[in-house]
């Protein structure tokens, strides 16, 4: 794992210490979009020291290619530090990160996908990040507010903290429209 400042250069994970209320906040961010920046700006306004992270390796996928890593985390000069892992679960991420005591960044959706029984890694997964600090964030999404605490059980024992953030965009959204627009532009090209 790797901190790079602000301006790209590598810094010492030891840096981390320096941070009050340091707060990761990962995701695959393909691409980075105002309901993100949005979330980064909320973690500050609530006194957090937020530190962006992408994994190269991604869950049951196989890893980026270089050149498609090297622009992901390219969109984050002039932003934010970031982490820059090899780690595509929370747990592991967690095990690398334990001893800094930071909170951890978790979406609506990926939320979703950790609290339900049926579409969570495994259960150790799912353990792991029970013993973290948790700060959801929820998200509007077709104009319906989904709050993470609609998902959790009563039974749930970990530290949580929710945070009410309002943006209907997904990254999945604006990655299918943008390829939508190339299709259409190929097609055009051939009249």
């Amino acid at each position: 794992m790797k901190l790079l400042d602000i301006n790209g250069n590598q810094r010492s994970l030891e840096k981390l210490r320096d941070y009050q209320q340091l707060a990761i906040y990962p995701g695959s961010f393909n691409p980075l979009h105002k309901g993100h920046l949005g979330i980064y700006e909320l973690l500050k306004a609530e006194g957090y020291h937020p530190v962006f992270e992408i994994s190269k390796s991604r869950y049951q996928k196989d890893p980026y290619p270089d050149a498609y890593f090297a622009r992901l985390t390219e969109q984050f000069k002039g932003v934010s530090e970031l982490l820059v892992s090899d780690a595509p679960l929370f747990s592991q991420k967690r095990d690398q990160l334990l001893e800094f005591n930071p909170h951890w960044v978790m979406g609506y959706d990926t939320a979703k996908r950790w609290i339900d029984e049926n579409t969570r890694v495994d259960e150790d997964e799912h353990k792991r990040i029970a013993q973290m600090s948790v700060i959801f964030v929820g998200r509007l999404s077709n104009g319906v507010y989904q709050a993470p605490n609609t998902l959790i059980k009563g039974d749930e024992s970990f530290q949580y903290k929710i945070l009410d953030f309002r943006c209907d965009i997904s990254s999945t959204e604006i990655r299918n429209e943008k390829s939508k627009k190339q299709i259409d532009l190929f097609a055009n090209q051939g009249s």
